[in-house]
């Protein structure tokens, strides 16, 4: 019986299960399309948020140097300088160094994505 199971599954369901899996070669190249438009956007916000912290934190040091607090006053603005900058310049550097690829040779990108998925799964 369970040899009569596997024939049948084998020879009736995935070659069906296989006909739904295959994607034709326009609709793959639509979605890769759009998926790097996705990527592109992605990278461009991202960097748009770390161009706009390193600008708060050199708000922050200019505004640090001009304002005199005494020991006992916590120094908010130099702290914020520090933190948004140890931020804002690694994403910043990471989201253009990715907004480039996508331009420039969108495969390697798609390709890396995939790697990172396969290694979190």
């Amino acid at each position: 019986m369970p040899e009569q199971l596997y024939n049948d599954f084998t020879t009736k369901v995935l070659p069906l299960v296989k006909e739904g899996l295959v994607i034709s070669k326009e609709y793959f190249t639509d979605l890769f399309a759009r998926y790097i438009k996705y990527l592109i956007i992605m990278d461009t916000i991202w960097t748009i948020i770390g161009i706009m912290g390193i600008i708060i934190a050199i708000w922050a040091t200019i505004k640090a140097k001009k304002t005199n607090y005494h020991y006992s006053d916590f120094p908010a603005y130099t702290v914020t300088a520090i933190v948004l900058t140890i931020i804002s310049l690694p994403l910043t550097l990471i989201s253009i160094n990715d907004l480039v690829k996508d331009l420039t040779i969108p495969e390697v990108r798609v390709y890396e994505k995939f790697q990172r998925m396969n290694r979190i799964n």
